[in-house]
């Protein structure tokens, strides 16, 4: 298969970005997915497993899935990954070492397997500090628990300093909770893209 950086993506219905990275697996050194800059379709860089590659080009590669379907892929986090290791040498034909990444051993792919403490195992309370890989966003205001389990699914941010809107954030994205703070997997930016929180008004009585 060849990967080249910079090629065009193309997906089942047209156009939708260009091949920024690649993520090789640390056992086989095989590329395992693709890093793709989706601008100007979206304005975020999403991970996609090589296995949704219908065929690939010097000049492009072409995706098995829609454009939608493509904004569905987890979105790329340079943290989940560990840079390629200076003694790293690319094998003909592979992208350089500044444009390779490599899985962690303890992250498979946000979402799909991974070795973090269980998100159900965070304690989150109302007040809570919670930090953006970038910098902090806000304090937690309000927990969402499940109607029929009443396990915490995902909290609320207000808007303030740091975010124009209330926004909801699942408990995938939290790193880890220390120090009474929460931490996320995600910067600023990927916050502000999350869904705004909705307010629901309940008639009184």
């Amino acid at each position: 298969m060849e990967i080249n950086i910079g090629a065009r993506v193309f997906c089942t219905d047209g156009f939708c970005g260009r091949v920024d990275r690649v993520i090789l697996h640390p056992e086989t050194n095989q590329v395992h997915h693709l890093v793709i800059d989706t601008s100007p379709l979206l304005t975020w860089f999403v991970v996609v497993p090589v296995e949704r590659i219908r065929r690939s080009s010097h000049e492009a590669v072409y995706l098995d899935l829609t454009t939608e379907e493509l904004k569905q892929q987890p979105t790329f986090v340079e943290t989940d990954y560990e840079p390629a290791p200076a003694t790293y040498v690319p094998p003909p034909g592979f992208p350089p070492a500044s444009h390779t990444l490599f899985l962690r051993p303890a992250i498979k792919v946000r979402g799909v397997e991974h070795k973090r403490k269980h998100p159900e195992d965070f304690e989150i309370r109302d007040g809570m500090p919670v930090e953006a890989l970038d910098g902090p966003i806000g304090v937690v205001d309000e927990v969402i628990l499940d109607p029929f389990t009443q396990k915490l699914t995902a909290f609320v941010v207000r808007r303030g300093r740091f975010l124009p809107r209330d926004v909801t954030i699942p408990l995938a994205y939290v790193r880890e909770v220390e120090a009474g703070r929460v931490l996320l997997d995600l910067t600023r930016a990927q916050v502000e893209r999350l869904e705004p929180h909705l307010h629901i008004h309940r008639p009184e009585g």
